[in-house]
């Protein structure tokens, strides 16, 4: 008798590791199981994201991972570096704009001089001219905080004494600046 319950404890413990198994063999497949639905929903979702921007990406550029600019590839790039310089994005744009004729003159098609700015070149003024529209944009925003905000030159106003003086360097137009840069800065507001 003794041989039979021995059988039977060992049966009972065969039994219960058996069932042991399958149930940890059941939470593992479950576990499995539903990673990989979240995997395929998650792939699913972003799928869906992709369609439904994919008409918006055409005027969105990415900054940063942080945050999307939703103005045009060249008022993104100098909002970008304008926020590196930590100066107002608005106001940068706002000049470049005006001084471009909204990205339409030959300094910015031809020369990528997103801030007409100048120079001497021994007999009179000359446009600068940039190998990249990155390196203008560069060199306008470095141009704007050194030479204009870091000297306290930070309103629209201040700054048009110095970089488009009325009569100096002027074909008549630079009277008319300052309310040129406030339209362009204001219709970014909206």
């Amino acid at each position: 008798m003794k041989k039979k319950r021995k059988l039977k404890s060992w049966g009972w413990i065969l039994i219960g590791f058996i069932l042991g198994i399958l149930y940890s063999y059941l939470f593992v497949c479950q576990d499995l199981i539903k990673s990989a639905e979240r995997t395929e929903t998650m792939a699913l979702v972003q799928t869906y994201q992709e369609e439904e921007n994919e008409p918006q990406k055409q005027n969105k550029v990415e900054i940063t991972k942080e945050y999307e600019c939703i103005l045009d590839e060249t008022s993104c790039l100098i909002k970008k570096y304008a926020d590196e310089y930590g100066i107002d994005y608005k106001l940068a744009i706002a000049i470049s704009k005006h001084e471009t004729g909204n990205y339409t003159s030959y300094a910015f098609k031809s020369l990528n001089n997103v801030g007409g700015m100048m120079y001497w070149d021994g007999n009179k003024m000359s446009l600068k001219s940039y190998n990249s529209l990155e390196n203008g944009i560069i060199a306008f925003i470095s141009n704007l905080k050194n030479n204009y905000i870091d000297l306290g030159l930070d309103t629209i106003e201040k700054i048009q004494v110095k970089y488009a003086p009325i009569g100096i360097n002027d074909n008549g137009t630079n009277q008319y600046w300052v309310n040129g840069v406030y339209n362009y800065y204001n219709l970014l507001d909206k």
